[in-house]
């Protein structure tokens, strides 16, 4: 992957069509060149892919590393902050069971 990328800085035309077109236009046109390098662009960029989540994931940070907790690994807390999707608390409550507890 090195080799690909030193390959890309090296090629002038592409460097000039990266400052010139839009960021996805100048990897849809990368890509079958350079399939490694786009993979791994792919994958690092995709989580930011507006702007608007850019900026939630940049606050989400900022606020988890404020939190008074000592934690290495922010991954679990930066993806639950930042799921688009609903927690299902009804669905997730119906499969609890009740247990009372008889006095003694």
């Amino acid at each position: 992957m090195d080799n690909g990328y030193l390959k890309l800085r090296a090629n002038i035309a592409l460097k000039q069509k990266f400052g010139s077109q839009c960021f996805i236009a100048f990897w849809m046109e990368a890509a079958p060149l350079f399939p490694q390098l786009f993979d791994k662009a792919v994958h690092m960029l995709l989580p930011f892919a507006t702007t608007y989540a850019c900026g939630q994931a940049f606050w989400t940070l900022a606020y988890v590393k404020n939190v008074p907790r000592n934690r290495l690994n922010l991954g679990a807390d930066m993806r639950l902050t930042l799921s688009v999707s609903e927690a299902r608390i009804a669905f997730l409550v119906q499969g609890k069971h009740v247990q009372l507890h008889v006095g003694e």
